[in-house]
């Protein structure tokens, strides 16, 4: 399955700078002494509605600006005035790629610069689209346009059109969708959060779930009309899932809040998911048990079950234990200490 993108695209970009750098342009092969070398401001570009962004771009630019002083053996601050120009978000044509910029443990840079003025990085990810996509012109004159996207925790550069650009386009769209309302929903729909993951909502359920073990005593918490999904993988074809014969009964998810945002087709719930996962999950819990009182072997290549990963165990498994459907009587709580009575 094709990555996916979660990103915004904010609405205008601020380039925070200091002193004006002499950097030479080309690769390492072509730097000497005779290199002719090019004025440009080391910029760090922030969205300006971030303000503790803001603060660290500050101090960035300012460490730009740090001499090493032999005699002291330290670095220096050289006093310089930090800038900030503002712009609107639009699309930026004429990028001129200066260099590749080698750093720390391995990791490098492309050098490129906006509007023969600001010296910033591009991602090698998004070069390689540009070369293969718009061409990079004798000079190093970048083809297409390109905008500032927030991708992770850092703005990049995105070209405009490319799979990346839509892709964070479509995010950004979606990061104003409200959440589907819980009693909208509807039993096999499939539905997508905008970070692109995928729950079957299978139905309304009751449980109880256990916490703080003790002695193999129990703080409960009755949960009444959660919401009950199944979890696909990521590459996971809908036409294959929900097998009763499946051991993943990890991937059905008992809930009182989601972040779905759109539904994206539906599913036909023709099995009675709620008895299949108290069924699997109380085979677990007795094989647990059997292995805790001696009566079966530990997996091979680990240790026997203590009280304690017992006890554990049980927490894990209590909302599935205890599961039943939401308008029928819930049943007795799942009592472990009937089973160790008679082990």
């Amino acid at each position: 399955m094709a990555r996916l993108a979660v990103g915004t695209v904010p609405s205008k970009i601020s380039y925070v700078y200091s002193a004006q750098h002499n950097v030479s342009p080309g690769c390492a092969w072509d730097c000497d002494a005779k290199t002719p070398t090019i004025a440009v401001y080391p910029a760090f570009p922030i969205d300006p509605d971030n303000e503790n962004g803001i603060i660290r771009a500050k101090q960035w630019a300012k460490d730009q600006n740090k001499q090493w002083d032999f005699s002291k053996k330290e670095w220096v601050e050289t006093i310089c005035d930090v800038s900030i120009d503002t712009f609107d978000n639009l699309p930026i044509k004429n990028i001129k790629l200066v260099c590749l910029e080698s750093r720390g443990e391995g990791g490098r840079a492309y050098k490129v610069i906006i509007d023969d003025k600001y010296y910033v990085d591009m991602r090698e990810d998004v070069m390689v689209d540009v070369i293969l996509q718009e061409g990079v012109a004798p000079g190093g004159i970048l083809g297409g346009s390109f905008i500032w996207a927030k991708l992770g925790h850092q703005l990049r550069l995105v070209r405009v059109g490319s799979e990346l650009h839509k892709q964070l386009e479509d995010s950004n769209f979606k990061k104003t969708l409200p959440k589907i309302c819980k009693t909208d929903l509807e039993i096999g729909g499939v539905y997508k959060t905008r970070k692109g993951d995928r729950g079957v909502f299978i139905g309304y359920v009751n449980t109880i779930s256990y916490s703080d073990p003790n002695n193999f005593s129990f703080s409960k918490k009755t949960i009444k009309k959660a919401m009950l999904f199944y979890m696909p993988r990521h590459d996971e074809n809908l036409n294959n899932v929900l097998s009763p014969d499946s051991n993943e009964t990890y991937r059905f998810k008992i809930c009182n809040s989601h972040t779905y945002i759109e539904k994206i087709g539906s599913l036909k719930i023709d099995k009675d998911y709620v008895s299949i996962i108290k069924q699997k999950s109380m085979t677990d819990m007795k094989n647990d048990i059997l292995e805790f009182t001696g009566h079966k072997k530990p997996k091979n290549n680990w240790g026997r079950i203590d009280a304690n990963i017992l006890a554990s165990n049980v927490c894990y498994l209590s909302t599935n234990l205890n599961i039943s459907k939401y308008g029928e009587p819930m049943p007795e709580p799942f009592d472990i200490k009937k089973y160790l009575v008679f082990s």
